[in-house]
């Protein structure tokens, strides 16, 4: 995942392979649940932050990046696919 999007309302991740192809190019609401943006991210007229103390890593085989929301959830997104895996 080669873009995170700290500011942006309508794309807010994408998924790059190989020469720029992209895999996927998520929005909020497909990362995260409407109680969940409603809830625990803030919200200004033009931006919602909600990678703000956010702690994002590679798992152990560098296959997922793990990104843990700052309320607890945790999103896992494969880097071959773009499938993405929230608890």
């Amino acid at each position: 995942m080669r873009h995170l999007g700290e500011a942006r309302i309508r794309a807010c991740a994408c998924d790059y392979r190989d020469q720029g192809v992209v895999i996927a190019d998520y929005n909020l609401e497909r990362l995260l649940s409407a109680n969940d943006i409603a809830t625990s991210v803030s919200h200004t007229a033009t931006t919602r932050p909600w990678l703000k103390g956010a702690t994002i890593t590679f798992d152990g085989s560098a296959e997922h990046i793990v990104i843990a929301l700052h309320w607890g959830k945790v999103l896992r997104v494969a880097l071959s696919t773009g499938n993405v895996d929230a608890s």
